[in-house]
């Protein structure tokens, strides 16, 4: 699964609560989205501290996977709220960790650790009241269903 399958698993994380639930979905979708942006951080700054190169040469350091990180953050808060899909969700996430692997552009241990930090984040973007990177603007719970722009002066 390439680049292109891995933004529409993340894009259909997002987008499937919006779909099922209406408005009530815009919190989990929104903690998707924070969810995917921070560990993103998170990977990329682990990426310069380890410095490991990638197993095909190709520029750019390979652990953690950035693909299998993402990924398994969007897995786990879309489990998370609707666990009948979880098998669903997480296989995903695994395939896009596998084909990362098969493609020669990370070792198994990038995409295991990418997995373990996506997992992470997501749970504890799931245990913080307002989530971490949006929680000085938004409230994901937000009043009747809707976000909340929180402004302080």
């Amino acid at each position: 699964m390439g680049d292109e399958g891995t933004i529409a698993f993340l894009s259909a994380a997002m987008l499937v609560p919006l779909i099922q639930k209406g408005e009530a979905g815009e919190g989990q979708a929104l903690r998707t989205g924070d969810a995917i942006a921070a560990s993103l951080i998170a990977s990329e700054g682990l990426k310069l501290v380890v410095r490991s190169d990638r197993p095909d040469g190709h520029p750019g350091y390979s652990f953690p996977s950035n693909h299998a990180t993402m990924a398994f953050a969007a897995a786990t808060v879309a489990a998370d709220h609707d666990p009948d899909q979880a098998l669903l969700w997480y296989g995903g996430a695994s395939l896009i960790a596998w084909s990362r692997v098969r493609e020669n552009r990370h070792r198994t241990e990038d995409v295991l650790a990418g997995a373990a930090l996506g997992y992470g984040i997501a749970k504890l973007e799931q245990q913080l009241p307002r989530g971490i990177l949006i929680s000085p603007f938004f409230n994901p719970e937000g009043h009747g269903g809707g976000v909340d722009f929180i402004v302080n002066f």
